[in-house]
């Protein structure tokens, strides 16, 4: 609603070649998973999933829309983007080895004991933490998202240590997220990494 009532949508002139074909991107991704959510046996489920992707797209090419709009509030939205993002690792890794932490989630942020905490595997069942989100699949988009932020800036990150760490904690926890949202991430980071 905010959107609305500030926005001039003159939309034409706001978006970057870059921002353009990253936005194009993004919107096959989400076609993609429309057409897997046809397709798929638990369509109320997968429905369900996809619109929480929608919503992620909506704030972002909101995000997009401001940080073009407002030149100066680019970087203060990157580096708020981050610093939550890598909030948000951290809760994944106490999620996973603070079984006092995950029952706090349990209790307040929506958790659910066994939905989207865990994948089983040849009879044995592995731990999938989300920390502070209730989707292990949002929790792996939003921190591969944070990756590719910092792929884009790489060159304009000073603090290369403090770069490389949040690298190593966010690939860890993918690791403990199996997620294919997550998957599909590290490829397109992976392709732009090496272009």
């Amino acid at each position: 609603m905010s959107f609305l009532i500030v926005s001039d949508f003159k939309f034409s002139k706001i978006f970057s070649d870059f921002d353009r074909k990253f936005t194009l991107l993004v919107f096959l991704i989400l076609i993609s998973g429309l057409i897997s959510v046809y397709l798929s046996d638990e369509r109320k489920a997968s429905f369900k999933i996809l619109l929480n992707y929608l919503s992620y797209f909506v704030c972002f090419l909101i995000s997009l829309y401001y940080s073009n709009y407002f030149k100066e509030a680019r970087n203060f939205i990157v580096k708020t983007f981050l610093a939550v993002n890598f909030i948000l690792i951290l809760s994944c890794l106490a999620d996973y080895y603070l079984p006092s932490f995950n029952q706090f989630l349990i209790n307040n942020f929506g958790h659910a004991e066994l939905k989207h905490s865990f994948f089983e595997a040849n009879g044995i069942k592995y731990l999938r933490p989300s920390g502070f989100l209730s989707e292990t699949n949002l929790t792996g988009l939003s921190i591969a998202l944070s990756l590719l932020i910092l792929i884009i800036n790489y060159s304009d990150i000073r603090n290369k240590i403090l770069l490389y760490g949040y690298v190593l904690f966010s690939g860890y926890t993918f690791g403990m997220l199996g997620s294919r949202s997550t998957s599909i991430m590290i490829l397109i980071c992976s392709v732009l990494f090496l272009i």
